[in-house]
C-alpha cells in the first residue's frame, strides 16, 4: 500500500508540467512568444 502512494504523487506533476506546455503551445499559437528569446513562435510562423 506504501507503493501507489508514491506513483499518484509522481504522476500529478507530470500533469502539471503537461498543461504547462500545452498553455505554452496556445500562447505561441496566438503569436504570444512571437518575440520570445526562444524564437519558437518565429518558427512556427
Amino acid at each position: 500500500m506504501k507503493r501507489p502512494e508514491p506513483k499518484k504523487l509522481y504522476c500529478k506533476p507530470q500533469v502539471k508540467v503537461i498543461k504547462l506546455k500545452h498553455r505554452a503551445n496556445l500562447l505561441q499559437n496566438s503569436g504570444f512568444e512571437n518575440d520570445g528569446p526562444k524564437g519558437y513562435g518565429g518558427k512556427f510562423q
